[in-house]
């Protein structure tokens, strides 16, 4: 299974003109549109997680913004399928996405790691615009979701 990853990266890395190659743990970390992505393979060969840094949580988030974290993750689409969470040693917030290696190809990989890439650029405009400026513009890149700010995220996830 590591075989079919790193076929399908190194052809999109030529596309891209990357070297993309995994380390010996099964890793790589690179830039698309200045968004950075690590991916990183599992111990048994079988999947592949995308994973991002959406960013800091602000001390001062509104409880909105909790709440709409968690709703995001009880509704895949929010995420494209991703999981948010936080880390707690490095106080930041995570999106992460797991694909299963046997069903990687060159047009899979080239469209999950795009699609990943713009959810996780929607969710750290998200936390940057709510940190400095009060509301959420969560929008098509994220799953439709029709809130412009945060009153209307609240009525969105009937909270």
């Amino acid at each position: 299974m590591r075989r079919i990853l790193e076929n399908a990266l190194s052809r999109f890395g030529e596309r891209i003109g990357l070297a993309l190659t995994l380390d010996e743990q099964g890793s790589l970390s690179l830039a698309l549109d200045e968004i950075e992505i690590g991916i990183r393979m599992d111990r048994a060969e079988t999947e592949v997680m995308f994973y991002g840094i959406v960013g800091s949580l602000p001390d001062d988030a509104p409880d909105v913004f909790h709440r709409m974290l968690m709703a995001a993750n009880s509704q895949a689409a929010l995420t494209d399928g991703g999981s948010l969470g936080y880390d707690l040693e490095d106080e930041i917030v995570t999106l992460t996405r797991v694909h299963p290696i046997g069903w990687i190809t060159d047009t899979t990989l080239e469209e999950s790691l795009d699609r990943f890439a713009t959810t996780l650029r929607t969710w750290q405009t998200a936390l940057r615009d709510i940190a400095h400026a009060g509301r959420m513009p969560l929008g098509a890149a994220a799953g439709d979701m029709p809130a412009t700010d945060a009153a209307d995220a609240a009525d969105w996830i009937k909270l």
